[in-house]
């Protein structure tokens, strides 16, 4: 992985990982659909199923909101993603290069300054709103999730429940004290005040993909940080894309 991206430990909103010590946040999702092999259901209303639905650039207010799937289909070519149980095809992921790392990066920096200047209660309501579409659209997502990580669906569904409330956890965080009064001498007060890292990597497993990849990314972000989010190219979908549709649908902005 180039410097410019560099990865750290993941920690769950209960550790309190706030800003300086926070090693998660979100930008851009580095391993994105391109391809189809096999429909996905659709929502009641449209919303979610497009974000499933796995298409050459998911646009939102008319911006391409996953233009690195482009890149990396002619940089570093495509990754299958297969289904265990049966090796189908369920998609196809954009393989990305060591320049689209750098250029993900560069654009999560852009971004990270005016995310972090974003009033706490903007951050907080664009984690509350992320988690209700993951609850709304719970599922139209079991089957998909159950599928590409070869578990049951009580398994999918036992995700989404605990990224449920890890949302609105992380979302909570965003009103907590940002620091703390340390010992001083008569005359004189000590302030210790969290402040985001900046850009971080989180790199995610397959095991409980959906899981071990938001306990990371929502955290970073409720603490004003920019992510780039590497996900396990078996669990593309899972680890990664689902999230990223989450926050787009949320109303995060473009590049963190």
């Amino acid at each position: 992985m180039p410097p410019a991206l560099t990865a750290g430990r993941t920690a769950a909103p209960d550790n309190h990982p706030a800003q300086r010590q926070v090693t998660a946040q979100t930008g851009r999702h580095l391993t994105t659909p391109i391809q189809h092999g096999q429909q996905p259901p659709r929502s009641r209303d449209g919303s979610l199923a497009r974000a499933t639905r796995a298409t050459p650039a998911i646009r939102h207010q008319g911006d391409p909101v996953h233009d690195l799937a482009r890149r990396n289909s002619a940089a570093g070519g495509s990754l299958d993603v297969l289904e265990p149980a049966t090796g189908a095809k369920l998609t196809s992921v954009g393989n990305a290069t060591a320049p689209d790392v750098r250029h993900a990066a560069a654009e999560a920096r852009a971004a990270q300054p005016g995310w972090a200047a974003t009033p706490y209660e903007k951050r907080a309501a664009i984690l509350r709103k992320a988690a209700r579409v993951l609850e709304e659209n719970q599922e139209e997502l079991i089957p998909w999730i159950a599928r590409e990580t070869g578990g049951i669906p009580a398994k999918a569904g036992f995700e989404i429940h605990m990224v449920t409330e890890i949302l609105y956890r992380s979302a909570a965080m965003c009103t907590e004290p940002q620091g703390l009064v340390l010992p001083s001498n008569p005359g004189r007060i000590s302030i210790a005040r969290r402040v985001p890292r900046g850009v971080v990597g989180i790199i995610s497993p397959f095991n409980f993909p959906l899981i071990l990849s938001t306990r990371a990314v929502a955290p970073a972000l409720a603490t004003g940080n920019a992510v780039g989010l590497i996900p396990d190219p078996r669990t593309a979908m899972s680890g990664g894309y689902i999230i990223a549709r989450l926050f787009e649908e949320a109303g995060l902005r473009k590049g963190v």
